[in-house]
């Protein structure tokens, strides 16, 4: 997962895509990184908890 959020991040600013998902099946987690300034910022999603987008 790590590697596929440094090689997908940066590529993915500099488009200026506003948000992208990444899932773990094995860690069972959602990671929602979305563009704030020209950077991401990242919320991890667990559980049967509510998945939010700000788009």
């Amino acid at each position: 997962m790590k590697r596929d959020d440094r090689y997908k991040k940066l590529p993915c600013q500099a488009r200026g895509i506003p948000e992208y998902w990444m899932i773990d099946p094995i860690q069972q987690q959602i990671t929602v990184f979305s563009l704030v300034t020209g950077l991401y910022e990242e919320t991890v999603f667990t559980g049967d908890g509510l998945i939010c987008s700000n788009l």
